[in-house]
């Protein structure tokens, strides 16, 4: 899935136009005074007529980028409640298989194309969660071979992991001590990941969304809160059929 963020081109779209209009307004003001360019411009009409046109066009154009950020905005808006559904389905499953009714959640993310500094790079980004109670987001990318999402792009396959009983022999590290943990112990994650990350989840799973060709795209996961059980095999499952069902909900 091949996607950008379209508000902010949207908002940077209209900054633009806003800048030109203004210059395009500026021209046709000058071109009546006989300072500031003034009889330049009349000497070159062809200028004055730009201008003009520019500033007749620029708000119908607005209004064609505006209309299509919204139909684009309905769009998301209908994806996001689609693959709700899908989750809390799989939610359902694991509930009846004894997980955290309340603090158990579920979560859906694709990668999109976003702009890093000067470069263009792949990132996860949530389409969609459920969970009844609120639990505070991590606000950690998910980048490539970081935490059980992270891993789930680098292999993908499934990826369970036990954050609580894994980080529990890291407990009282500091920054140095952190360091010197391999890539494998640390999980991908940074030193600050990990004091973000500490007590606040015990198993997460991750389930690859790929295409059919095998390409990975996204992957649905979910994750209990320290001391809740979360069985394997049965989240498996469920995140399984939800990662299915959320392939094809996805536009081509």
């Amino acid at each position: 899935m091949q996607c950008h963020d379209q508000p902010r081109l949207f908002r940077g779209f209209l900054r633009l136009t806003a800048v030109f209009t203004s210059i395009a307004a500026a021209t046709v003001g000058l071109s009546r005074i006989d300072v500031l360019g003034g009889p330049w411009l009349r000497a070159h009409p062809y200028w004055i007529a730009a201008a003009i046109l520019f500033t007749a066009i620029v708000p119908l154009v607005q209004l064609a980028v505006s209309e299509r950020g919204d139909r684009a905005a309905r769009k998301r808006l209908e994806l996001e409640n689609s693959v709700q559904v899908a989750l809390a389905s799989a939610l359902v499953l694991l509930v009846n298989k004894g997980a955290d009714w309340e603090k158990t959640g579920v979560q859906a993310f694709v990668l999109k194309r976003r702009w890093s500094g000067w470069r263009l790079r792949q990132e996860h980004v949530r389409l969609a969660k459920v969970r009844i109670a609120y639990v505070r987001a991590s606000g950690i990318r998910w980048t490539r071979g970081k935490g059980a999402i992270g891993r789930c792009w680098a292999t993908n396959s499934p990826q369970y992991i036990d954050v609580d009983c894994h980080f529990a022999q890291y407990a009282g590290y500091d920054a140095y001590r952190w360091s010197t943990l391999s890539e494998d112990e640390r999980i991908g994650l940074s030193f600050e990941d990990f004091q973000q990350l500490e007590g606040k989840y015990g198993t997460v799973a991750a389930m690859p969304i790929t295409t059919h060709d095998g390409r990975y795209i996204g992957c649905v996961t979910a994750d209990a809160p320290p001391g809740a059980d979360l069985p394997r095999e049965e989240v498996f499952d469920a995140l399984e059929i939800a990662a299915g069902v959320v392939n094809e909900l996805l536009p081509r």
